[in-house]
């Protein structure tokens, strides 16, 4: 949430920032098992690199353009918060498509929990649901206007969006599939097999 002082409303609630701060101590943990436990021949992307470059950069430039130089004028810091704010959103966006694509590839989701997107989907609907009533609770659901979250709002969309793509997939489209692609394990010496995947004969 946040607060908009030209509308004169907003809203900066507890469980926003209980929010940030689990999303972000819990990305943190994941990071240091991605370098503590055995990866096998997975590696970080140049495309990831390379975006994750840009959006590190597209805040710093900002600010170095609005308060540092000076050359652009704003008194607005409000610029700056909408800006991360559609970084988060672009990011959610990429993080969904990869296992999108892999689960139509593999026609199958094996091995795949899909206790997670149910977590998801309530979380996605119940923040939804909390727009709702904070903006009821001020009268202004009818428009959306300044006070709108509109990050928020756009995020718990997506979320629901690609949380019910993966419950068709799971229970409609591929329920118990196979997967058709076979993939190396990671105790699989060098002198084995060099190919890190191979599809399935049928």
């Amino acid at each position: 949430g946040y607060f908009d002082h030209k509308a004169g409303v907003g809203i900066v609630s507890l469980a926003d920032i209980s929010f940030a701060l689990h999303a972000f101590l819990i990305t943190i943990i994941t990071a240091i098992q991605t370098w503590y436990y055995p990866k096998g021949q997975n590696k970080i992307s140049s495309i990831c690199i390379i975006l994750s470059l840009v959006f590190w950069c597209l805040p710093i430039v900002y600010i170095l353009l609005t308060r540092v130089f000076g050359l652009i004028e704003t008194t607005e810091y409000m610029n700056l918060w909408i800006l991360l704010g559609c970084i988060k959103l672009v990011i959610s966006f990429i993080k969904y498509m990869p296992q999108t694509y892999l689960n139509f590839v593999r026609k199958s989701t094996e091995g795949w929990s899909i206790f997670n997107v149910l977590c998801d989907f309530t979380g996605g609907t119940f923040s939804f649901l909390q727009l709702y009533v904070d903006y009821l609770d001020q009268g202004k659901v009818d428009s959306f206007n300044g006070s709108m979250n509109r990050v928020k709002f756009f995020l718990s969309i997506m979320s629901v969006f690609f949380d019910i793509i993966f419950m068709v997939q799971h229970f409609i489209i591929y329920p118990n599939a196979e997967s058709k692609v076979q993939y190396k394990s990671l105790e699989e010496t060098p002198n084995q097999k060099t190919k890190t995947e191979e599809k399935v004969s049928p």
